[in-house]
Formats: C-alpha cells, sequence, structure tokens
C-alpha cells in the first residue's frame, strides 16, 4: 500500500487486525478552507487509527470509505461518505454555516468522523466479515440511498420566510347589545277621587351591556277603568299609556343595577259620564283625548338568574296639558274629572333577555357572559 505523504496519517498500529482501514477524502471548493478543513478531518481520523489518502488507493481491497466533501458559497459543505465494500451511500447532508467558519469545519469534520466510525465498526464486527470483494470498477454505481438515521441526518426545520405567512386569527369580538322583554304592574293616583288605579303592560328594551348600559325602552300600560263621582254625576274613566324612556345605570353591582329614565309619551283617555238622576241627552257622548306627557323614573333592577330580572320603578308622569271634565246641565257646570298634573306612580316587573348577553352573570361566569 502506497499513500501520499502528505495526506498519510500515523501508521496504525490495528492494520493487522481491520484489513480495511484506509479512507480517501475529496475536498472541493471554499480554496481558503481546503488545507485547514483536510487537515481538521485526517487529524479526528486518525484519531481512529485510520490512513487518509487523497484519490484512489492503490489496494482497493483496505479502502473503508470514501468521503467527498464540497464546500459552498454560503460557508456550508455538502458532505457524502460512501461505504468502499458495496458502494453504498453511508450519509448524505449539507453542513450549514454556523458561527465562525472555525466552527463550520468542526462541525464538517465531525460529522465526516462519526459517520466513518460506524463504517470501522461495522468491518471490526467478528460476525459480518465480508468475503473478499473483487476489485470496485473506477466509476461504481452507487445503490439507492438507504433511509437516513437520526444520528446523520439533521432534523430540516421550516424556513423563517414560510412563517411570514402564517396568519393568527383572533377570537371574534363579542356582540354588548342585548334584546330584552317586560311584563309588569303598576298603580297610582289620577285624579281627586280617583283612588289608586292599577294598570297593566309590557315593554321592550334595546340595551348595551357595556359602559354605563345605555337603554331604550318601548313601554305600553292599560289602565284599568275606574270611577269618578260627583253631585248628580260619575264619570268611568280608562286610559292607554305609551312611552319611550332612554336610560343610562347609576350604580352596578354583580346582581343589582339601579337606572335613571327619563322621556315622554302620551296617555289617550276615556271619559264616559254616568248619572242616575239626570237623563242621557243632559250627558252627552263619551270623550276620549290625548294628554302629551313627560316621564322620569328610577329602577331597581335585580337579578333572579341568567336572563331573568325583578324589576321596580318609582316615577312621575308630568301632563303638559291641563283640561277637566264638565258636564253643562242647564248652564250648572259640574266637573266630574280633573287630572292632576302631576300624577307618581309604582311598577313591578320581570324582564327578560331575548337576544344578546344577560343582564346580570350567574356568579361563577364572567359579569359580560349570558345566553341568547
Amino acid at each position: 500500500m502506497s499513500a501520499s505523504p502528505l495526506a498519510r496519517a500515523d501508521e496504525p498500529s490495528r492494520s493487522s487486525r481491520v484489513s480495511r482501514h484506509v479512507v480517501e477524502l475529496n475536498v472541493t471548493g471554499g480554496q481558503d478552507d481546503v488545507a485547514v478543513l483536510d487537515a481538521t478531518i485526517r487529524e479526528l481520523l486518525g484519531r481512529l487509527q485510520l490512513v487518509v489518502t487523497h484519490g484512489p488507493a492503490l489496494d482497493r481491497s483496505t479502502v473503508l470509505a470514501r468521503v467527498s466533501v464540497a464546500m459552498t458559497s454560503v460557508g456550508g459543505a455538502r458532505v457524502e461518505v460512501i461505504d468502499a465494500r458495496d458502494g453504498h451511500v453511508v450519509m448524505q447532508r449539507t453542513v450549514p454555516k454556523e458561527g465562525s467558519s472555525s466552527i463550520t469545519r468542526e462541525a464538517i469534520a465531525h460529522a465526516v468522523q462519526s459517520a466513518v466510525e460506524a463504517q470501522l465498526l461495522d468491518a471490526e464486527a467478528p460476525a459480518a466479515e465480508p468475503a473478499p470483494a473483487p476489485a470496485a470498477p473506477e466509476s461504481p454505481s452507487p445503490a439507492p440511498a438507504p433511509a437516513p438515521t437520526p444520528a446523520t441526518m439533521p432534523l430540516e426545520q421550516a424556513p423563517p420566510e414560510a412563517l411570514k405567512d402564517v396568519v393568527v386569527e383572533k377570537p371574534a369580538s363579542r356582540s354588548t347589545m342585548a334584546l330584552d322583554v317586560a311584563t309588569f304592574g303598576g298603580f297610582g293616583p289620577i285624579a281627586r277621587g280617583s283612588g289608586i288605579v292599577p294598570r297593566v303592560g309590557a315593554g321592550v328594551t334595546l340595551a348595551s351591556r357595556a359602559g354605563v348600559r345605555p337603554a331604550l325602552t318601548l313601554i305600553g300600560a292599560y289602565a284599568l277603568p275606574f270611577d269618578n263621582d260627583a253631585a248628580f254625576v260619575s264619570s268611568r274613566t280608562s286610559f292607554v299609556s305609551i312611552r319611550a324612556l332612554p336610560s343610562l345605570q347609576l350604580v352596578g353591582f354583580s346582581q343589582v343595577a339601579i337606572d335613571l329614565s327619563a322621556g315622554g309619551g302620551f296617555d289617550v283617555l276615556s271619559v264616559q259620564p254616568t248619572s242616575t238622576v239626570l237623563p242621557a241627552s243632559a250627558l252627552g257622548q263619551d270623550t276620549s283625548r290625548i294628554d302629551p306627557l313627560l316621564t322620569s323614573m328610577l329602577t331597581a333592577r335585580i337579578g333572579i338568574v341568567p336572563g331573568v330580572v325583578l324589576l321596580a320603578s318609582a316615577g312621575i308622569d308630568v301632563d303638559l296639558s291641563t283640561r277637566a271634565y264638565i258636564v253643562d246641565n242647564a248652564g250648572t257646570r259640574t266637573e266630574v274629572l280633573s287630572p292632576w298634573r302631576v300624577r307618581p306612580a309604582i311598577v313591578l316587573g320581570f324582564a327578560f333577555t331575548a337576544l344578546g348577553p344577560a343582564a346580570f352573570a350567574a356568579p361563577d361566569e364572567p359579569k359580560q357572559g349570558g345566553r341568547s
């Protein structure tokens, strides 16, 4: 066996036990780093008591592996290690540039050392002693590469550029608007002698569950008929109320809130005069009038379960018109109804969330939660 003196490591003492102890090394590209990389690889393989040559060895039966290192323009290297016994590719990988040139050279040399050492251990195994192989042709056709093992193939990672197309979608923001419906009953005086007049009604509210919780409520109510007695004449009165009430929350807690509303609307009063003394011709026809009013209410809302609220309100109606209902009988004027200009009322009821988040969350849920 003969090899170039510049490419030979120290004569191995184990050559008598291992017939294949020569590594053919070919380093190309990167003219400034070839000599240093060549010396680094020879030093590491020399620690395995292997002989490194440039070009084909004279005795092909002593060749363990053929190593090819092609330096790339970006500072890395393409490394290929071929088993000289059967020509299959032991390792084929690209070693990227990592840090300085010296660090990259060490990474390349250690990659070569790992692959060649695996071949050396396989050649030393007693049970795996191969039969003498015929001389290999000058340009052997390598067999299909086996699946790379984790020890010789680096884990590929997605390039940073691929991450630029990743879009992280934020969860859609939850609406704070809600639609409530309510039913209620109430009572309050209307005029002198009317007593406490009961009424029933319903309403619908478009409300925000954020901030001071602005809302707009439309209410319709019906007052049960009531009688008002005067001398010789009585009246039977009923009315229908329509209100539009914007509101804001003054105070809010986890299950209790207080709102202030101010708005307006109108009452449609129907008055029917009756008498047990005067004839019907003297009483005249039933009278209906529309009275505009301003309304202000203070409402306490108490959460019972999510989506169900108890309402308790105290309000005042201010009648913008002043009128009295009078029966004129032959010059004798008898007042049968004179509604008060300012009329208080108390209202109790329940509100139910029809759409959107509930007015109050359950004790173990976020405050903005609710059902729809």
